[in-house]
């Protein structure tokens, strides 16, 4: 009866769970698509909404509390938790970062936006990211995973080619001042995103190996593990 309630208890959590994620890659892609056609009510949808992922994120955090509460678990099962907890806070930043997004789509909608080649493919660096760090904790697929982590590269280098230029651009573009400013934070928000999916994935990595790998990128980021399946190592996906 025990394990019953347990099962009944991770299967609402994992609902919970996956519906915020849907949540904040929806309020993500919708602030992006936003700033690039000038959609102001999307904008503004988006900030709206995002009391929707907080409220989400406490119900999924309670859930954690009242699992390792009532039913004590060990093993993967615990870490699983523990990495739930974790994305759960990365989620709700990515939620808050997606208003941000949103807030700048409303202050550049009636401005003519500079050449800044490097940031359509950084917005589809980070958005992809997020995407497969979503891939990788439902399927808690480690393969996937260390992609995650490995694209983080390539999204640092966007993101420091972004700045260079727009630094560049306000020596020469003194009048559009405002606007420069307003596309390096955004730039900063892509780059956190970038981070925040990368966190995910090593939090993967933490729930199917039992190795804290944050601090171990040489030894986790790029190693294959052909043969290998998150069953073999009592690995069980959503």
């Amino acid at each position: 009866m025990a394990l019953l309630h347990f099962n009944r208890d991770m299967e609402r959590l994992k609902a919970r769970f996956l519906g915020l994620f849907a949540l904040v890659e929806e309020a993500l892609q919708k602030s992006l698509k936003a700033l690039n056609e000038r959609d102001n009510t999307a904008a503004q949808q988006v900030i709206y909404d995002d009391q929707r992922v907080d409220a989400a994120e406490v119900e999924v955090e309670e859930e954690c509390l009242k699992i390792l509460a009532l039913h004590q678990p060990i093993a993967q099962d615990l870490r699983y938790l523990v990495s739930i907890l974790k994305i759960n806070r990365d989620l709700e930043r990515v939620g808050d970062q997606a208003v941000a997004v949103a807030q700048i789509a409303l202050e550049l909608s009636d401005r003519a936006h500079p050449e800044i080649p490097e940031l359509g493919p950084l917005m589809q660096q980070a958005v992809g990211m997020m995407q497969r760090a979503f891939g990788a904790i439902i399927n808690l697929d480690v393969e996937l995973a260390r992609r995650v982590w490995s694209e983080d590269d390539r999204a640092d280098q966007l993101f420091q080619d972004a700045l260079q230029r727009i630094q560049k651009l306000t020596h020469v573009q003194t009048g559009r001042v405002e606007v420069l400013f307003s596309i390096y934070s955004l730039v900063f928000i892509l780059e956190r995103v970038a981070d925040h999916a990368t966190n995910i994935a090593k939090d993967v990595l933490y729930t199917v190996l039992g190795e804290i790998v944050r601090h171990r990128g040489r030894d986790f980021k790029h190693v294959s593990t052909t043969g290998a399946s998150p069953n073999a190592t009592g690995a069980s996906s959503f």
